[in-house]
């Protein structure tokens, strides 16, 4: 103990050094020969600079009531001896209040004890936040309103635009509560074989099923339609050509669009992060790659049935607004980054976590209150979150 005492800090340590070696501070002894305890004591009272007269009077009687005081004066201490530094990298980024840190990580601290774990992963947080019991009745509610909506795209794209954000809003709730982390590996050198051989076997099986589908389920009817009017043989010909070349649109579209998603998609990230940012900004890209490859292709494809049922008359408009629907709704019901995001604002809106959250626990490792292990983030030490807990 006496060679973790720095010399300006001598005078106010002497009687308690002198207590520990005749052997009159039988609680504190106790406490610091467990790694623990000399931990909780530095921390607090060493690189805090926390008079430490406390340790050895009859405040605490026993270990437990001198550690619990510790725990308290921890998050002070943390902050005190650590204020903010951009430039070092073991400095947090900005200053707290210490009554702030103690409600968010209390916060956690009980959500990980309920969940019966030590491990705290960013995508566990909606389902710990967002109840199933409330999210399959708001689910039915907005999906149905949304259905309604999504049928004004016959009558106006504006409503169809707003019907289909709000259906990808539902989805996105609805199902992915319980989403793993993916990330994407947008490296081209070396996987141009790889990429070229996904797209091909993609797109030629989803362009085939399409065309398939298109002439059955649209220009068979529109031919015996028109057949019916000008002549049954033309009007069949015509009707299961237009078919198959709009399915054969959608579906090469559609392949495209699968295909470059599971060649920048990856197996979960969870096993093998360096960090939780590392996990999040993953998913996070992932989400943003798929929401922009289907929304852009779909969007294309939707121009090309358009343009030949109709003829080329909406052009990039219509690419735009469908893209842009098709390419929410995708983002909204991509990954587990969504309904993170949409859990922590939740929770930030009601004062039970930061706004930057994942900025937050950043800075809490560095003031030594957290450690990571992979993609998760645990407590510098259990006891500490029972404590807060």
């Amino acid at each position: 103990m006496r060679t973790a005492v720095p010399p300006s800090l001598s005078a106010s340590w002497s009687p308690v050094l002198a207590a520990l070696e005749t052997g009159t501070a039988a609680t504190l002894t106790q406490l610091v020969s467990r790694p623990l305890g000399l931990w909780l004591v530095r921390s607090v009272h060493i690189d805090g600079r926390l008079d430490p007269a406390p340790l050895i009077d009859d405040t605490h009687p026993t270990a437990d009531a001198l550690q619990a005081h510790l725990f308290d004066e921890l998050i002070p201490a943390a902050i005190r001896s650590r204020p903010p530094a951009a430039a070092d990298p073991l400095r947090p980024d900005r200053s707290y209040h210490p009554e702030d840190v103690r409600r968010w990580l209390g916060y956690l601290a009980r959500q990980m004890t309920d969940a019966g774990t030590r491990d705290w992963r960013w995508w566990h947080l909606p389902r710990h936040t967002l109840a199933a019991s409330l999210v399959r009745p708001v689910f039915g509610l907005v999906g149905g309103l949304g259905y309604e909506l999504l049928r004004g795209l016959v009558f106006g794209l504006p409503y169809g635009l707003v019907g289909g954000l709000v259906a990808g809003l539902a989805v996105g709730l609805g199902f992915k509560l319980t989403a793993e982390p993916k990330h994407a590996d947008m490296r081209l050198r070396g996987r141009g074989g790889e990429l070229g051989k996904r797209l091909a076997a993609v797109g030629l099986k989803y362009g085939l099923l399409g065309g398939l589908l298109g002439g059955l389920v649209f220009g068979l009817p529109f031919g015996l339609a028109y057949g019916l009017a000008g002549g049954l043989p033309y009007g069949l010909v015509g009707g299961l050509a237009v078919g198959i070349t709009v399915g054969l649109g959608f579906g090469l579209a559609a392949g495209l669009a699968v295909g470059l998603v599971e060649f920048a998609s990856s197996p979960s990230v969870a096993q093998r992060a360096s960090s939780p940012m590392a996990s999040l900004r993953g998913d996070r890209t992932l989400s943003i790659v798929r929401a922009v490859t289907v929304g852009l292709v779909v969007g294309l494809a939707v121009e090309l049935a358009e343009g030949l049922t109709k003829g080329l008359t909406k052009g990039l408009t219509l690419v735009l607004i469908v893209g842009l629907i098709v390419g929410l709704t995708a983002w909204l019901t991509a990954g587990a980054w969504v309904a993170f995001r949409i859990a922590s604002l939740w929770l930030a809106g009601r004062r039970r976590l930061p706004l930057r959250l994942m900025g937050f626990l950043q800075d809490a490792y560095r003031l030594g209150l957290l450690r990571i292990v992979g993609s998760s983030y645990q407590f510098r030490h259990a006891e500490l979150q029972d404590h807060l807990a």
